[in-house]
């Protein structure tokens, strides 16, 4: 929450405010010069993060397959969170 909470609601913030100039051209413009910085700005902090807790090779494939899940065949992130959990608490028996 702490990583992508700042740049989401500054975004938010931002689009509430130009909705009503939506029609403009030059909104549009900046608004699609502004994605990459967006993308920049969860991105940075999510890669700091994986770097802290020392993700490996392995270890990286369950978050792929979470997005890939959900991308590409609309699988509901509530699913994925249960399945985790429940594989957590498997792995967190043995």
């Amino acid at each position: 929450m702490g990583t992508i909470l700042p740049s989401f609601t500054i975004i938010l913030a931002i689009a509430l405010f130009f909705t009503q100039f939506q029609d403009n051209i030059w909104v549009e413009k900046i608004f699609k010069g502004l994605r990459p910085a967006v993308v920049a700005l969860i991105a940075v902090p999510c890669l700091t993060t994986a770097r802290s807790v020392k993700l490996t090779r392995k270890t990286i494939i369950i978050p792929i397959v979470a997005a890939l899940l959900i991308w590409q065949l609309g699988v509901s992130p509530i699913w994925i969170i249960i399945v985790a959990g429940i594989g957590g608490l498997i792995y967190g028996l043995k």
